[in-house]
């Protein structure tokens, strides 16, 4: 999510394809050869002028709050998980696809 964020970050500028210019495939080819180019010198005047373009720093998931609330979600899942045994040993082999099952033997693959 994040190297997305950073490569499309420079399509919202203004003059990039999103803001005007055509979507014909040579266009967009042009921008998607040039889009690390393009990235790595706005990232770098960013740094160099100790600014962000960018409408926020952080992306919302990165946010300390959305972390906590993952963290937490972890827990309750692991707990869940070490509750209930998802993958119980059976003697035969079934499609999740389809349901059939068969025994060890008749497989021949």
């Amino acid at each position: 999510m994040v190297i997305e964020q950073s490569l499309m970050k420079s399509s919202k500028m203004q003059g990039s394809f999103m803001h005007g210019r055509s979507t014909k495939e040579n266009v967009l080819t042009k921008f998607v050869v040039g889009l690390l180019s393009a990235s790595n010198i706005s990232e770098g005047l960013e740094n160099f002028c100790g600014l962000s373009f960018a409408s926020e720093e952080k992306h919302v998931d990165s946010w300390e709050s959305r972390v906590k609330l993952d963290q937490e979600d972890v827990k309750k899942l692991s707990k869940c998980f070490c509750a209930h045994n998802l993958f119980s040993y059976v003697q035969m082999i079934m499609s999740i696809a389809t349901g059939f099952t068969s025994n060890m033997e008749t497989i021949n693959c």
